[in-house]
């Protein structure tokens, strides 16, 4: 019997679960019609993307272009290009279809019965119909997250910080705890991806500000730029690294990487506001935000969006996506068959499970108190420090 590992039925059904949570399950829902050639609202030529009544984004500009008949979106920008307004199309994310009318979801719960009638011990009928349920729920929350969960998600952290210096005496992990939990909430499905990342961003840039130690000479800048060069260098090594594992190892990785790589991104863009910035740390911060900016979107997101590319479901689904990077395959082993020039999806499947079944395993759950933690050295010291002079201080 195949493991998660090497199992087509079980990487579909979690590639599909962490498309629709990784930002939200109507966007993801989106995405994956479009990579099935659905247009959905967008037109070949230039289109103007409106943000949701929700969203603190602005307006965006995005290029399509017809490519093997095929309408792929480019990279979205907020700089309006030099074409008249009557040339552009508009989008309405509002107007983004509800989860449970999409094509997404209907494959979603139809792998999700074939995968509970298994029962597979990896993923029990439990956790699928959990999962199933927490997609749903996240489906009817705002578009682009709300504002005032993120809040209270901060309130509750800051709470449970205060709770543990009441008690007296406490460890790094025993403060910092709110900080894996929302790691592994994002990792279980049980949050999206967008208020994982706006969650994470709030309490390490708390943690950064809210606890002075006279012990430290590092600033709060310092600390909050520490902690976005660590998630920046994490989300580096986890997409460097991913190619030698299992699919499921590299599915945990690539998906974890997209987390991090957004948190960076936001305490990248917090650093760039800051009053404190000088003109050449803002040429700097702007550098490092753009670098990541690039390496998710071409590292990261195609091995979300597009698995059907390597998986035997069908021909419609085989051929309608394009394989990316030269430098590492979307999925382990892949660039084999690709290099061979081989179309038959079955038996590109073939060699990408026999590469995964040689490949190593790593449990990034298990990790994320080691290798992938995602407090930076700078501020565990730091914090450490805080700990050892409020200790001194209560003795007193």
């Amino acid at each position: 019997m195949m493991d998660e590992g090497t199992d087509p039925l079980l990487h579909r059904w979690r590639s599909f679960a962490r498309l629709l949570m990784e930002v939200h399950p109507r966007v993801g829902a989106a995405m994956y019609a479009l990579s099935l050639g659905d247009r959905l609202q967008y037109r070949v030529g230039w289109n103007v993307i409106h943000p949701s009544r929700d969203s603190d984004k602005g307006v965006r500009y995005t290029l399509v272009k017809l490519d093997d008949g095929k309408h792929t979106p480019g990279k979205h920008t907020p700089n309006k290009p030099d074409v008249p307004d009557y040339d552009m199309n508009h989008v309405y994310e509002d107007d983004t279809p509800q989860l449970i009318e999409t094509q997404a979801w209907a494959r979603m719960l139809e792998l999700s019965d074939l995968l509970a009638k298994r029962d597979h011990p990896e993923l029990p009928a439990e956790f699928i119909r959990a999962t199933q349920q927490s997609i749903e729920v996240a489906s009817l929350t705002p578009l682009r997250g709300d504002a005032k969960e993120i809040e209270q998600a901060l309130s509750d952290a800051l709470g449970h910080m205060q709770a543990v210096l009441a008690r007296g005496s406490a460890s790094v992990a025993d403060l910092v705890a709110p900080v894996l939990s929302t790691v592994r909430s994002y990792m279980s499905f049980e949050c999206d991806g967008e208020h994982a990342a706006n969650v994470l961003a709030r309490l390490l840039w708390s943690l950064s500000t809210v606890f002075p130690s006279p012990l430290s000479t590092s600033t709060d800048a310092d600390r909050a730029l520490s902690s976005s060069d660590h998630l920046r260098d994490l989300t580096f090594s986890l997409l460097r690294d991913r190619s030698n594992k299992t699919l499921a190892s590299f599915s945990d990785m690539t998906y974890l990487a997209l987390l991090y790589g957004n948190v960076s991104l936001i305490l990248y863009s917090d650093l760039l506001e800051s009053e404190t910035s000088r003109p050449k740390d803002k040429e700097m911060l702007g550098q490092r935000r753009l670098l990541v900016d690039e390496q998710l979107a071409h590292e990261a997101m195609p091995s979300l969006v597009h698995p059907a590319w390597y998986c035997p479901f069908g021909l419609a689904e085989s051929f309608i996506a394009r394989p990316e990077g030269t430098e590492s395959a979307l999925y382990p082993g892949a660039r084999v068959a690709l290099e061979r020039g081989e179309t038959d999806p079955k038996k590109r499947w073939n060699v990408i499970e026999e590469f995964s079944a040689r490949a190593s395993a790593v449990s990034l759950i298990e990790s994320l108190n080691e290798i992938n933690h995602p407090l930076a050295p700078t501020l565990r010291k730091h914090l450490m420090g805080f700990l050892v002079a409020y200790k001194m201080g209560g003795d007193g």
